[in-house]
């Protein structure tokens, strides 16, 4: 089988994220949705891994795969950790490209995931404006970048 590899802390998923992972589906791949900061709940981490989990599955159902992927002190730690998690659910690098769109602040992962190949989900400009932070303080003002689920699910804890 071959995958495609998304990575996000997806708080919530926006049409951002959906871009990816229907371009991952169009690409005739297994999307797998990596939830990062999976053990985590704060502020800015307000929805549980579950929460987030549940709301992809009820968008995309049954095709795709989500898994956890918790914060790790450094970035050959949080590699070790993301090759574990695939590797457990029986996913190998070789078998799968990361969609990857990389926002100011991201560490160089391509260094350290070479033996993934990476792609540039081709329509960058839906991204423009849509930031997770920006949804939840505003969930109404954001209200076209949700899924109808997701934005009950924010509004929900507003």
């Amino acid at each position: 089988m071959q995958y495609g590899i998304i990575i996000g802390r997806f708080q919530p998923i926006h049409a951002g994220h959906q871009s990816i992972i229907n371009e991952i589906m169009h690409d005739g791949l297994i999307p797998v949705v990596l939830i990062g900061s999976s053990v985590v709940t704060s502020v800015n981490n307000p929805l549980t891994y579950v929460e987030r989990s549940s709301l992809i599955h009820q968008i995309y159902g049954g095709n795709i795969v989500t898994l956890p992927l918790p914060d790790m002190l450094g970035d050959e730690l949080w590699v070790k950790e993301l090759m574990d998690v695939l590797l457990s659910s029986g996913i190998k690098g070789s078998d799968c490209s990361i969609y990857y769109w990389h926002k100011t602040g991201d560490f160089d992962i391509q260094s350290l995931l070479h033996q993934f190949e990476f792609r540039l989900p081709k329509y960058p400009d839906i991204y423009r404006g849509v930031s997770a932070t920006k949804i939840r303080n505003d969930p109404d003002k954001y209200k076209k970048f949700l899924d109808g689920r997701v934005y009950h699910k924010i509004k929900g804890r507003n």
